[in-house]
């Protein structure tokens, strides 16, 4: 079996027998690393595919994945922002 070589693994949150361990999801991959080490690391994200370190709230996540690619509460438009916005798109000002 042919190992395929990357230069950052892209993690996933799996238990473990005894603990909580992160699994390279990348084919031919069979790196793991536990819980405790996973903060700090370099990690390419499944989304995107950018680089970026792990911190300990993105280590949360079942699927590890960048800070630019979580959708927050804060990024959403509040209804009355949807509907003007809206509002503008049809009356093309």
């Amino acid at each position: 079996m042919n190992i395929i070589k990357h230069k950052f693994h892209q993690y996933m949150r799996v238990q473990g027998k005894n603990s909580v361990m992160y699994r390279c999801m990348l084919p031919g991959c069979s790196h793991y690393v536990r819980d405790i080490f996973i903060v700090g690391r370099i990690a390419k994200c499944p989304y995107c595919g950018e680089d970026f370190v792990i911190t300990s709230e993105l280590a949360r996540r079942k699927r590890v994945h960048c800070e630019n690619c979580t959708n927050k509460k804060d990024d959403k438009l509040a209804p009355e922002e949807t509907t003007s916005f809206l509002e503008e798109i049809k009356t093309g000002d």
